[in-house]
């Protein structure tokens, strides 16, 4: 089963096969058909496994795991753009209505580690220290 492990590997590093897989408005059959339809790349995967039923539930398993990484990557970057959006305004959770946050005395060193207890209080991680931040004072443990 060494050329299952190559064909692995070479779907994996080839920019023909990996743009096919980009495309999400495709079912992994769509894609699959596409690949075959590519005289030049699937003459080269050939050369590594004849069997095109192998090839193609091969394929099946290797389009999967490029959709899964490709789905964390954006849930990854939708998680940091609601991080940043959620940097000043304080939401009471309870109300679901936007408080407007007092100006502190004392502005956050890294804004993407704040986190806001309340209208009146911030904790935000300093190297190994947080730091807690009212209106009045900031304060190290």
């Amino acid at each position: 089963m060494a050329s299952v492990g190559e064909l692995f590997k070479f779907l994996g590093s080839n920019d023909i096969f990996l743009d096919l897989c980009k495309d999400s408005g495709k079912t992994n059959q769509q894609i699959i058909a596409n690949v075959f339809e590519n005289e030049e790349l699937i003459s080269k995967v050939r050369t590594i496994i004849q069997d095109d039923s192998l090839i193609k539930s091969k394929m099946d398993i290797l389009i999967g795991q490029k959709r899964k990484n490709q789905n964390k990557k954006q849930e990854k970057n939708q998680k940091q753009e609601k991080n940043q959006k959620q940097e000043q305004p304080f939401v009471n959770k309870s109300q679901e209505e936007v408080v407007e946050v007092k100006e502190f005395k004392h502005l956050p060193i890294n804004p993407s580690k704040v986190i806001y207890l309340d209208n009146f209080a911030y904790m935000e991680q300093v190297d190994h220290r947080i730091r807690l931040v009212t209106h009045d004072f900031e304060m190290y443990y």
